[in-house]
Parts: C-alpha cells; structure tokens; sequence
C-alpha cells in the first residue's frame, strides 16, 4: 500500500489486535480501509479484505488457517550434474488460533507489494471463499 492514511490504518488495526480480538472494530476498520486500497486499484487486496470481513461478520470468528509452507528442494552442490534434489517435508499443520490467523492477515496488508505476502493473501482467500 502506498497511501500513508492506509499504512497508519493497518498500523491501527495491529495495535488494536495486540490487546485482542474485538470483531466490530476491525470489521469497522476493515471497511474504512477497503475503499483506500480500491483507489490504489489492487483488486487482489480488496477482495481479499471484503471475504475477510465478510466471513468476521457471517462467523463472529476468524477460524481461517495460515497458508502451509511449501516444501523446500535441498540441492547437494557437491553432486555432479544430473544429481536428483532432495525435497524437505512440509512440517504438518498446526492448529492455529484465530487471534494469531488474523493478525498474520492484517501484517500482510502491511506490505502487498512482496511476491510472498500477495501469496499467502491469495491463499487465506481460497480458503475463506471454501468456507462459504
């Protein structure tokens, strides 16, 4: 996000989740913020904030797990060409609680211009549109 009042409004929305989940300011503060990123015309985040409200109002709750890391290939640099990769297990998923899923969410919006982070907002989406 470029917009400084909506870098100061995610900034808001962290602080506020430090002291815990309280579901009618965030979606209050969701919805102020939707409208600033629609003008910086980054549909992916604006969709991504409208499901996240959405299902907070719809749930009273944000059930919504944290996207899985990928498996990593682990490549031997001392075997010769044509040597096969090895590929490191993807740990199992851990139950996570709704308080830390959403606060992941709301650090993602602190910068949707890194590759990772549009990632893990695409995912949290998927997962949020299964849910209905």
């Amino acid at each position: 996000m470029n917009s400084i009042q909506a870098i100061n409004l995610v900034k808001k929305m962290q602080k506020d989740l430090e002291a815990g989940l309280n579901i009618d300011t965030l979606v209050a503060d969701l919805k102020q913020l939707r409208p600033m990123v629609i003008e910086e015309k980054d549909p992916i985040v604006v969709k991504a904030i409208r499901l996240v409200y959405e299902h907070l109002e719809r749930k009273g709750s944000f059930n919504i797990p944290l996207p899985e890391d990928e498996a990593i290939e682990l490549v031997d640099e001392d075997a010769g060409e044509g040597a096969e990769a090895a590929v490191a297990p993807v740990q199992e998923p851990v139950q996570i609680d709704q308080l830390e899923s959403i606060q992941y969410f709301v650090s993602l919006l602190s910068n949707t211009k890194n590759k990772m982070n549009r990632r893990d907002i695409m995912d949290m989406s998927q997962k949020l549109l299964e849910e209905v």
